[in-house]
């Protein structure tokens, strides 16, 4: 529990009754789910990734996140020049920035089914307030009250890149799980597994599959 400017800020921890579920997730994080509901209650059955039919070209050379495109209002207009008109899914507080923003913005995407097939462009990187990773770091058992946010190169998976982020590593865990299923969650509004389709990505934070284009490098071509 976290107070903040008056604010009560809790999670409640709930205890599952004893006996059988099936958790079908393409975001599920195996370490997570053991920590939480006990190693020896769960069991993982792995499916092999599926190559995409659609494409996600991701442009990482900034954060793009709330502060940065605060700071940085300029930047609409920069990737409306790459993307055109195709829909944008960002942060619900940016929405103005792009002429066409959609209906969706990140913490509203799962389950809709009304960008399937399109060209699409996703402009964030989807932090949470940091009191949500340390309540899910609380509820876990990790000793989280000396934990602070900072700058620093990190490896997840196959990559390696800058985040503003923890050092412990479990918390660390659980943020980037939250915001790595964000953009999944978000990326998959255009059912690029089985469209041939484009999803623009505006993030630092590295997806699988992606393809990783530079802007200096996307000028300097179209200049030639």
């Amino acid at each position: 529990m976290f107070d903040r400017q008056n604010e009560v800020q809790y999670l409640v921890k709930r205890d599952l009754p004893n006996r059988k579920f099936i958790v079908l997730s393409a975001t599920a994080d195996e370490e997570i789910y053991k920590r939480y509901f006990g190693e020896g209650r769960i069991k993982v059955y792995k499916c092999n990734e599926t190559q995409y039919k659609g494409k996600i070209r991701q442009y990482p050379e900034h954060s793009y996140s709330r502060s940065y495109l605060k700071d940085n209002t300029h930047i609409g207009d920069e990737i409306s020049n790459i993307i055109g008109d195709r829909d944008v899914i960002t942060f619900k507080g940016f929405k103005s920035y792009f002429e066409n923003s959609c209906q969706l913005h990140f913490g509203n995407v799962e389950g809709h089914n009304c960008l399937e097939g399109k060209d699409i462009a996703i402009v964030g990187t989807p932090h949470l307030h940091e009191s949500v990773y340390k309540l899910f770091g609380t509820a876990l058992g990790i000793n989280v009250e000396n934990e602070e946010l900072r700058y620093q190169q990190i490896k997840y998976g196959i990559y390696q890149f800058w985040l503003t982020t923890y050092d412990n590593p479990f918390l660390r865990r659980i943020q980037l799980w939250l915001i790595e299923s964000e953009l999944e969650q978000s990326v998959g509004r255009a059912r690029i597994l089985r469209n041939d389709c484009n999803v623009f990505l505006f993030s630092s934070f590295p997806l699988r599959q992606a393809e990783i284009i530079y802007l200096k490098d996307e000028k300097m071509a179209n200049n030639q």
